[in-house]
């Protein structure tokens, strides 16, 4: 049985991020910030880019 228990809203889209069985689904940043993996892989996307 997974335990899903929230955690706060990802601060770029607002999507809930969960604890599901003791992982976060999601970063936490410098400023204790919780950022969503979808939004955390668009944002590195986008420093790679600009670093070309």
């Amino acid at each position: 049985m997974k335990i899903r228990e929230p955690v706060g809203p990802c601060i770029d889209c607002g999507k809930m991020v969960y604890c599901v069985s003791g992982f976060l689904n999601g970063i936490v940043l410098d400023n204790h910030n919780i950022r969503c993996y979808d939004c955390h892989e668009e944002m590195e996307g986008l420093e790679k880019e600009e670093g070309e």
